[in-house]
């Protein structure tokens, strides 16, 4: 029997070893299936000045071929609509609709 994969709590994970690079602390993670919405947090290299980012994925597993054999991959896909924001305000209510837009 194949265990059932929490997405939420496997991209909390993923995200953790695989950082978004300018906004790297993550906020809020919601989730519908297996789409995924980030809000995260970082700030500017020049200004200091905070900056949030809701940025949607989707859950992604399949088999490697090839030299290697069949080993098993999981991870996300970055979907098209991601954007950033000023507030964290902004960028949840985004975050919202982005939801809404790939379900």
């Amino acid at each position: 029997m194949k265990k059932k994969t929490d997405v939420k709590k496997f991209f909390t994970a993923w995200q953790t070893e695989f950082p978004n690079f300018y906004t790297p602390k993550l906020k809020k993670v919601l989730q519908k299936g297996k789409t995924v919405v980030s809000v995260s947090a970082g700030h500017g290299a020049y200004e200091k000045a905070p900056t949030y980012a809701s940025t949607p994925f989707k859950f992604v597993e399949g088999h490697l071929g090839g030299a290697l054999g069949k080993p098993a991959v999981r991870g996300f896909k970055r979907l098209k609509g991601g954007k950033m924001f000023k507030t964290q305000v902004k960028a949840r209510a985004y975050a919202n609709k982005l939801l809404k837009k790939y379900q």
